[in-house]
Order: structure tokens, then sequence, then C-alpha cells
């Protein structure tokens, strides 16, 4: 229906059975896919942004220093990542 993207499986099934129409599919899953892709990307890039302006000042320490700014933000963003 619509160009080369392919229906998964169990939509298929569920369309099959007639629980569901090929219409619905396209018009509500798709859309949110669409919006789910785009928020993570948003969030992929604030992430990269926040650790960028944590390194400002990074040059500008002491190796010591330096060495724990890096790990913070190592222990940070893992946090993120894992959530």
């Amino acid at each position: 229906m619509n160009g080369d993207r392919e229906i998964p499986p169990y939509w298929r099934a569920a369309i099959k059975k007639g629980i569901l129409t090929e219409k619905m599919y396209w018009k509500n899953v798709v859309p949110s896919q669409i919006a789910v892709g785009r928020a993570k990307e948003r969030q992929r890039k604030r992430l990269i942004k926040d650790f960028l302006e944590g390194l400002k000042d990074f040059e500008f320490k002491r190796y010591s220093d330096m060495i724990r700014t890096l790990t913070q933000l190592r222990e940070k963003y893992e946090g993120l990542l894992k959530e």
C-alpha cells in the first residue's frame, strides 16, 4: 500500500483474521513509530550536546581534574543510556 514498507507479520496476521484493517496500520502505527524515532533522535542529540558542554573547560584543568571530569561524565552518561 505505501511504497516499499512492509507490514510486520503480527499485524498481517491480525489483518487476515479481520481484527484490524491495513488502513488502521498505516494511519495509526506508522506515524507513532516515526514519532518515537524522532524523539529518540532528539534525545541522542541532547545527550551529545550536554556531553560536549561538560567538556568545555576540560583542557584548562590539571591532569587529575581531567581524569575526574571524564570519569564523572562517563558515569553520568552510562546511567542515562541504561534508562
